[in-house]
């Protein structure tokens, strides 16, 4: 099954700005937070690029994740064929 939703559980060290794509400049306060996404297809190739430093910026989600500042802690499956 390569299919389904997850959590990304993030920790974001200090507080922080940047520019997140066409959203423009977004400021973070330090803190815990979870992202919740999902890909009804790869499903396993996506939560490895998210766990990924270095890659293209495409979602929003790869901007934040992309920060020195911020830190991937844990990752929750859902594996799911329903959308």
């Amino acid at each position: 099954l390569d299919s389904g939703c997850y959590q990304l559980k993030i920790k974001i060290r200090q507080n922080i700005t940047l520019k997140i794509g066409a959203l423009g400049i977004c400021s973070f306060s330090k803190g815990d937070y979870v992202y919740t996404g999902s890909a009804m297809r790869n499903f396993s190739k996506r939560i490895a690029r998210h766990q990924r430093k270095e890659k293209k910026l495409r979602w929003h989600i790869d901007y934040l994740l992309s920060h020195s500042e911020v830190e991937l802690v844990e990752v929750v499956v859902y594996p799911s064929e329903i959308k």
